[in-house]
């Protein structure tokens, strides 16, 4: 009886652990995560969300909860550090998602490595959802008294010709965080840089993960949450999709940036 009674437990254990990994965290569970950045010294303060790598199939009861829940932040600009794509990725559902993502608030997006499967389908939706692509470009905007670059560190196009103004805030998009160090020359003017890529590991288990994330990303040392580096800041999102549907310890990630 107590062998069975244990074989009972282990299995309870095993189903319980596999509804979690597989469905309760990375569809039920969001995580609002807010970094304040005192820059400007003003009282009105400029909300940026920035959500990654989405890896949409099909839309779902899980893409309503993101946007009910970037919604309710109230942004004034939201930034997609891209992966948008799976291989299979419905152009209905990103349209879906992309269209009301940008009834919230301004959208601009970089391409991810994934995005590369499909860049037409991709291009198509962003111009359909009135996103704007940066990719391998720089946007200033004017906003809340407070001037802001976006710069985007592409992964395989040639970069426009940049430049830079001391009283703007540079805030840097790279998908792969380990692409800053292409960027040497002028990576120490960013202000900030906002990556994706790595999913925080997904599967977030104590060393094993980090190791196989260094290894299997050529030795990614940027994994998930901000790293304050000699010359730069980064901050790594984990992401809203995954590669396979599965998380543990690093749920989907909404990133509020408030800059005052």
């Amino acid at each position: 009886m107590k062998r069975k009674r244990k074989l009972l437990i282990f299995l309870a254990v095993i189903i319980i652990a596999t509804v979690y990994i597989f469905f309760i965290e990375p569809s039920l569970i969001i995580v609002v995560n807010r970094i304040m950045i005192n820059r400007f010294n003003s009282s009105d303060v400029l909300k940026i969300i920035q959500i990654s790598d989405l890896h949409i199939d099909y839309y779902y009861f899980f893409h309503d909860n993101i946007l009910s829940r970037v919604l309710k932040e109230r942004p004034d600009i939201i930034l997609f550090t891209g992966d948008a794509l799976t291989r299979s990725s419905s152009f209905g559902a990103l349209v879906e998602f992309f269209s009301r993502l940008s009834s919230i608030a301004p959208v601009y997006a970089i391409y991810g490595n994934w995005d590369y499967y499909d860049k037409e389908k991709i291009d198509s939706v962003y111009r359909v959802c009135h996103v704007g692509n940066i990719e391998a470009e720089q946007l200033r905007l004017k906003t809340k008294n407070k001037k802001i670059t976006f710069t985007s560190l592409p992964m395989y196009e040639s970069p426009e010709q940049y430049y830079f103004e001391k009283e703007e805030y540079n805030i840097f998009l790279t998908h792969v965080p380990a692409n800053v160090y292409k960027f040497s020359s002028f990576i120490d003017k960013a202000d900030l840089i906002l990556a994706g890529h790595t999913h925080g590991g997904q599967i977030n288990l104590p060393f094993i993960t980090r190791i196989l994330l260094q290894t299997h990303f050529s030795k990614e040392s940027f994994i998930k949450g901000m790293y304050n580096e000699e010359t730069f800041d980064i901050y790594v999102n984990s992401g809203i999709g995954s590669w396979f549907n599965a998380r543990l310890f690093c749920p989907p990630e909404i990133t509020v940036f408030e800059i005052d």
